[in-house]
């Protein structure tokens, strides 16, 4: 998925018949909820291999001595709130007016909030998981949109794991289903805190509790 330097990846239970190739309608028409399993690697100086089988979110590390993962931390939490946010700077003259005011509230002195975006959705997804923070794609333009299968959903699947959420501005990210293979959406994700603050700017009104149902029925909703 985007960027050289890392890779997403998700599982579903198919729908097509056993036996014979899988087609489109393992994957379309699918909530995000219906993910079994998810993850991602980042390459570097440093391998790691992050995912989910949805009891909480583990993380390994190459051995490049034995070529075997090695577990380096089991049930990773996001905190609540963090000091992170990730977007690219300069989309935003672009974007919807409660995006634009929360970047600024973040970039506002004394927000105690740091800047950090690199050229890699994955390295960018991963400081957050494990820092806490927010990060955001927010369009509007196709090339800042995150697609949908390959890498909204899969990373939305990993944050609700480690107690984090995805949104893509107005709804929860992983109540949606995918209408094409090329579909792709805003994506706001990491600590609840700061996802539950860019949804009250983008709605103009404080937020629901989103977490409050459960994923084995939000299909149904």
């Amino acid at each position: 998925a985007r960027g050289s330097l890392g890779s997403i990846f998700s599982v579903y239970y198919r729908k097509s018949a056993p036996g014979k190739e899988g087609d489109t309608s393992d994957l379309l028409q699918r909530p995000g909820f219906e993910q079994v399993a998810a993850g991602y690697c980042v390459y570097g100086s440093t391998t790691y291999l992050t995912f989910s089988m949805g009891y909480g979110v583990h993380v390994f590390i190459l051995d490049t001595l034995s070529g075997h993962f090695v577990l380096a931390k089991q049930h990773v939490q996001t905190p609540k709130a963090g000091p992170i946010y990730s977007v690219d700077t300069s989309v935003l003259p672009n974007v919807v007016d409660g995006v634009r005011k929360y970047v600024d509230l973040l970039e506002a002195e004394g927000s105690g909030k740091k800047f950090r975006h690199l050229n890699n959705l994955v390295a960018n997804f991963h400081n957050v998981l494990t820092k806490g923070g927010i990060l955001m794609l927010p369009g509007p333009q196709k090339q800042d949109l995150a697609k949908f299968l390959t890498e909204a959903a899969p990373l939305a699947f990993v944050a609700r794991q480690a107690g984090a959420r995805a949104s893509v501005g107005k709804r929860n990210l992983l109540e949606l289903s995918a209408w094409s293979l090329e579909m792709s959406v805003p994506l706001f994700v990491g600590s609840t805190a700061d996802v539950d603050r860019l949804e009250e700017m983008v709605l103009g009104h404080a937020v629901e509790e989103k977490n409050s149902v459960d994923p084995s029925t939000m299909h149904k909703i």
